[in-house]
């Protein structure tokens, strides 16, 4: 159970991390006069960097609860590089458009749902899950 919740939420954290990342990108591009959408993706900015923190603070948390063997140790500390390796490969080559933004937010409140509801989660991750996913589902 532990394995399975840990590699879900790497996987919340990869995408979260894209998105990010796509939004400094559209921030730092846009024109002077495009104050209100400043505005916009720099709240959606303050958001990711918010359940960044948090999902990494859950990582670390799960990370150093799991009692693993050998093998179950190699598999946590190698587990990050191949998802982070799979998600580049999938998505280095994408547009940078807000619509393919709107299209990452929805495959990430789809990895929420996913983590919430496949299986049996601490309440104290839970309550980060279901603010966040709150929070993003909230959004224009």
């Amino acid at each position: 159970m532990q394995f399975q919740l840990y590699s879900q939420l790497l996987k919340l954290d990869l995408s979260n991390d894209d998105l990010l990342q796509m939004y400094y990108v559209l921030y730092y591009d846009l024109k002077q006069e495009d104050k209100d959408m400043a505005e916009n993706i720099a709240k959606l900015i303050e958001i990711r960097e918010k359940a960044k923190i948090e999902l990494r603070k859950l990582l670390f948390n799960i990370k150093n609860s799991i009692q693993a063997s050998a093998v179950g140790t190699a598999v946590l500390n190698f587990l990050p590089v191949f998802l982070k390796l799979d998600y580049l490969a999938r998505n280095t080559f994408n547009n940078l458009n807000l619509k393919v933004c709107y299209e990452k937010e929805k495959k990430n409140i789809k990895l929420y749902y996913q983590t919430l509801y496949n299986q049996d989660i601490p309440s104290s991750t839970l309550d980060v899950l279901f603010k966040h996913k709150n929070k993003l589902e909230s959004l224009p």
